[in-house]
């Protein structure tokens, strides 16, 4: 592992001269502290989940890949707060390539990635991701055809071989893909995605998302985001509707916003209503996050998340529906130079709501390094 960081490091500064970008990024995620099980133990040092990212570009074309040094489930999120360690063995988590045609109007890329048009409202949070920021991304929260729907790199939310072309006109972008995926009755290879992105006036943006992942599935989504309408205010509304195979509808609606209270106060909240058929059952989650520079280099962030299983109790109420928890997560990043981010927190959980009945908390620790 190391012979292959180190090959792909001098060959990165190397191609330097050639490409106007070569960069190599770190990344490590940890817990110092966290539930084991239905126990609270010192973990001592968990290191879950990280990743080496090197990438190259110019202009006309580029490449990247993210190598994960553990491989496991240390981002999941689930009821038990039990954050497993990786398997520690070394694999891609992303790799991709693309390039550039038509004085640059036209875009071919193909690997394996995220990729997303529409805004997640998370510069904020930096590289605090994962459950501890945007426990879900746009889309159908835990839905099986429009999970993350936005992402037309990835099939019901997870990431697939895709190979996709991009128009990219003054107003209009447009992209048709295709995933990796069995379709189906028809004996295909892949699902196909498609999206569209409109630039309508001064500062409105609308993405509409279209998915066929196999056959007999489908996916629609339309978001519309604003930042002109009131001063410091950025705002985005959406709605997703999707059929599994079993002709289960779902549905979604997503709210997000940031507004600036003042020069060193700001908020940003994410809403998210999700409608499953197959169970007939609604789930709500709703995130609200403050940060605060306290200096230079110094900034806080105070974050609340509130998810609700099943909100009308249409299945008895158990651990996993009919189910409430309140998470807060106080935390601070401290940057003491360009390109090297520590960020550390508090994570306390408060679960068995509208009675809590338990309360259990991590301390989570993240590595930035951008070179």
């Amino acid at each position: 592992m190391k012979k292959i960081i180190t090959a792909l490091t001098v060959t990165v500064l190397a191609i330097g001269s050639v490409f106007a970008q070569a960069k190599v990024e770190y990344t490590q995620k940890a817990f110092l502290y966290s539930p084991k099980g239905n126990k609270m133990e010192l973990a001592g040092y968990d290191g879950n989940d990280g990743n080496i990212k090197f990438e190259i570009k110019n202009a006309q074309a580029g490449a990247w890949l993210t190598i994960k040094a553990a491989l496991g489930t240390a981002e999941k999120y689930d009821g038990s707060k039990a954050y497993a360690e990786g398997d520690g063995k070394p694999g891609f988590s992303e790799y991709a390539g693309w390039v550039k045609f038509a004085d640059g109007k036209f875009k071919l890329q193909s690997g394996t990635f995220d990729a997303r048009a529409a805004n997640r409202f998370t510069g904020l949070a930096g590289k605090w991701q994962g459950s501890i920021y945007e426990r879900y991304k746009l889309g159908v929260a835990n839905g099986d055809v429009g999970k993350d729907v936005d992402n037309y790199g990835a099939i019901n939310g997870t990431k697939k071989l895709t190979t996709f072309v991009e128009y990219a006109g003054e107003a209009l972008t447009f992209r048709a893909a295709l995933n990796k995926n069995a379709y189906g009755t028809l004996d295909l290879q892949s699902g196909f995605s498609f999206q569209a992105v409109a630039n309508v006036g001064e500062g409105t943006k609308i993405v509409a998302d279209f998915k066929t992942p196999a056959n007999n599935q489908l996916a629609f989504a339309v978001f519309a985001e604003n930042n002109t309408l009131k001063e410091d205010l950025d705002f985005l509304v959406g709605a997703t509707f999707a059929q599994t195979a079993a002709n289960k509808p779902e549905a979604a609606i997503d709210i997000r916003a940031k507004y600036m209270l003042g020069e060193n106060l700001g908020i940003t909240t994410m809403n998210n209503l999700s409608y499953y058929g197959s169970t007939t059952k609604f789930d709500l989650w709703d995130m609200v996050s403050l940060d605060m520079p306290v200096s230079d280099t110094l900034t806080a962030m105070f974050t609340v998340e509130w998810e609700y299983k099943d909100l009308f109790h249409v299945t008895a109420p158990t651990t996993t529906y009919g189910y409430g928890e309140l998470d807060f997560v106080p935390s601070i990043k401290y940057q003491p130079v360009k390109g090297v981010d520590l960020t550390a927190g508090l994570i306390i959980y408060t679960y068995g709501w509208s009675r809590p009945d338990t309360t259990k908390f991590s301390v989570p620790f993240l590595l930035h390094v951008s070179l």
